[in-house]
């Protein structure tokens, strides 16, 4: 299995997205939106059978409710 870069070295990819989701809320709260979806981009796989997923998996995304 083909594991990606921010698998192998998560590190790498932390601080960028960690400051991205800070810049994220401030710009959030600076606009008075009081209202934010969220959407991981891991749900279009449905509930995994394993770990990593990887991204050749069949789409089945989760239904909210």
């Amino acid at each position: 299995m083909h594991f990606g870069a921010s698998v192998i070295n998560p590190r790498d990819y932390f601080r960028n997205s960690i400051e991205s989701a800070l810049a994220l809320v401030d710009a959030v709260l600076a606009g008075k939106v009081r209202k934010l979806v969220i959407s991981p981009s891991c749900s279009t796989y449905g509930v995994p059978n394993g770990l990593p997923i990887a991204e050749s998996l069949r789409k089945e995304p989760v239904a909210l409710r």
